[in-house]
């Protein structure tokens, strides 16, 4: 086995999506071709490993539909809080990735990972799946129909509650972005 390592950064530890998908499968096939290959997600009862030689590391859960107190351990956890920073660096301390590579960390876990790795001086790569980023909503759809209007007043996604027509969904939403 090489000693170079990738660490894979992605909301869950299962193929719950395509982000998901496409890290997990990318885990396996680095893994294949000799990296050392490790996953850091949130902790999730569905996750499973994506083979016994890629370990995974996990943050604290967090509930965004939860009770108040979830959803205030959610809105801590998009600074680093609610357990995401400390098990991040616990993961780069254990593992010693020669590299990051992030997918979807802007719901479930925080952007706070990125600033991490690069603090800690180790390279990222970052693989954007949506458009969460410039479109809180992800998809730039509003009713059906093209909406641009984040791009030039990113509290749009507040004032029509494009996040389950919610609310507390959109202001969340709006603060991950």
């Amino acid at each position: 086995m090489s000693s170079r390592g990738i660490l894979i950064v992605t909301k869950f530890g299962y193929r719950r999506g395509g982000a998901e998908a496409v890290a997990i499968d990318l885990a396996r096939l680095l893994h294949s071709h000799g990296w050392r290959t490790a996953i850091f997600a949130m902790d999730f009862p569905a996750n499973a490993p994506a083979s016994p030689d890629i370990p995974l590391f996990t943050a604290p859960e967090v509930s965004i539909d939860g009770s108040a107190a979830d959803k205030a351990r959610a809105a801590r956890r998009i600074l680093g809080g609610a357990g995401v920073g400390a098990a991040f660096r616990r993961a780069l301390r254990e593992f010693s990735p020669d590299i990051v590579h992030f997918h979807n960390i802007h719901s479930y876990l925080s952007p706070e990972v990125v600033r991490i790795a690069a603090m800690s001086g180790t390279p990222t790569v970052w693989t954007l799946h949506d458009y969460k980023l410039i479109c809180p909503a992800y998809t730039f759809l509003r009713a059906g129909k093209v909406c641009e209007e984040c791009l030039n007043n990113p509290w749009a996604v507040v004032r029509h509650r494009c996040m389950k027509r919610s609310l507390a969904a959109s202001l969340l939403a709006r603060a991950e972005a």
